[in-house]
């Protein structure tokens, strides 16, 4: 049923003729003398205009008026059906949020769940109604099975170089690519390599015998174990007495 018709609202009648009020405008600027400096005669424009424009703005008010005044009564009468929505929407949203709750404790209760925590957040869309409980497990389930994979290539990476693979598999939690992780274990090899001591050269052999004196100061086991490593290596020695 039709309740709020437009020939019920009274507004205020505007007795208006665009032509006539074109003519007496017409007519008001053409009584301005055309002699007068341009400042006063844009003044008696003015004032023509603000003659004219202010009376607009009487009726003008007067509608808004009205339509505030409507607006209102309409919005009172709607208050009973307002709250009602307003409480009811209250009342759904909480069955929701607490269907919600039970659901992410079905999802936390998944085999892998808690490895795939490790990497990821829950998908918000996992909470609704239309993801079902079998498509999240399949999903946690393909997504570990990768994550398994990129941690044994990883940890290969790794061992490869000598490096704790550790620190490099918690870089996945942070969501770093298989590739720039690999990169990353490449470039730090790289620096502990070039820290490494660098070996001297040995002195090539001419061939020929050199003699050379020297004095040496060890324990009896010491000595003895340099008399048998000499004698090994073929070096001739000799007792000098001076």
């Amino acid at each position: 049923m039709e309740i709020i018709k437009t020939n019920n609202i009274v507004l205020p009648k505007v007795e208006f003729s665009k032509e006539q009020l074109a003519t007496f405008v017409k007519n008001d600027l053409a009584e301005i003398d055309e002699n007068l400096e341009p400042t006063k005669k844009r003044a008696l424009v003015n004032k023509i205009i603000a003659h004219y424009d202010e009376q607009r703005k009487d009726i003008t008010r007067m509608w808004d008026d009205e339509k505030k005044r409507f607006m209102s009564d309409v919005k009172d009468a709607l208050k009973p059906a307002v709250d009602l929505k307003e409480a009811l929407t209250a009342e759904i949203n909480a069955k929701s949020e607490k269907e919600k709750a039970a659901k992410l404790e079905e999802i936390k209760a998944l085999p892998g769940f808690d490895f795939y925590s490790q990497f990821f957040e829950i998908d918000e869309k996992w909470l609704n109604k239309t993801t079902s409980i079998d498509d999240i497990a399949q999903t946690i389930e393909k997504t570990n099975r990768d994550m398994i994979d990129r941690e044994r290539a990883i940890e290969a990476a790794a061992t490869s170089h000598n490096l704790e693979p550790s620190k490099y598999v918690d870089m996945l939690k942070k969501l770093h690519t298989t590739e720039d992780i690999i990169q990353r274990i490449t470039e730090d090899a790289e620096l502990l390599k070039s820290r490494e001591p660098k070996e001297e050269p040995k002195p090539s052999s001419d061939g020929k015998k050199h003699t050379v004196t020297l004095v040496l100061s060890g324990t009896i086991e010491q000595l003895t174990d340099l008399k048998a490593y000499m004698a090994k290596i073929g070096v001739e020695y000799k007792k000098v007495t001076s």
